[in-house]
């Protein structure tokens, strides 16, 4: 029972890729590369704060 459980997150999964995949290709010919250097290093920062949160209160 636990493997089909595993399945059918790993389609959602899938699916929400292929979904965010077709997004980000779209958007991101109409976002100049200054607007995309600036999300790519807010999101950088963002994911090392929550590193240093998570490392300091487990």
């Amino acid at each position: 029972m636990a493997g089909n459980i595993a399945w059918g997150i790993a389609i959602y999964y899938t699916v929400g890729s292929l979904i965010g995949l077709q997004l980000a290709l779209r958007v991101a010919q109409k976002i100049s590369t200054g607007q995309l250097k600036f999300i790519l290093h807010s999101v950088t920062i963002a994911l090392l704060i929550q590193l240093v949160i998570r490392v300091e209160f487990p």
